[in-house]
C-alpha cells in the first residue's frame, strides 16, 4: 500500500496538531521525522518533518490541513507535493 507525503512541518508542535487533526476526522496519518533528538531543524530552516498518509486520504488530508492552517491564520510550514513513499 503506497503512502505520500502531503505536508512538511517546521516543528514537532505543528506536526502532532495536524496528525490529531486528521485522525479526528477519520484519516489514518503518521509522521516521518527528519532530525535527530539534539538537531534543531528550525535554526537551519529545515522541516522537522512530514505527515504520511494513504494515497487514497491524499486530497482529504491537504483539505483537512489548509483548513486547520487557514483557521490558525498562518502557516507554520509549506505543503508537500505528492511523493509516494513505500509502506514499511
Amino acid at each position: 500500500m503506497s503512502v505520500v507525503a502531503v505536508y512538511r512541518a517546521l516543528d514537532e508542535v505543528t506536526a502532532r496538531a495536524l496528525l490529531a487533526a486528521l485522525e479526528s476526522d477519520g484519516i489514518r496519518a503518521e509522521l516521518r521525522q527528519f532530525h535527530n533528538p539534539w538537531e534543531i531543524p528550525w535554526l537551519e530552516a529545515r522541516p522537522w518533518g512530514e505527515i504520511l498518509v494513504l494515497e487514497e486520504d491524499a486530497e482529504r488530508a491537504r483539505k483537512v490541513i489548509e483548513d486547520l492552517l487557514a483557521d490558525a491564520g498562518g502557516n507554520a510550514a509549506s505543503s508537500k507535493e505528492d511523493e509516494t513513499a513505500s509502506d514499511e
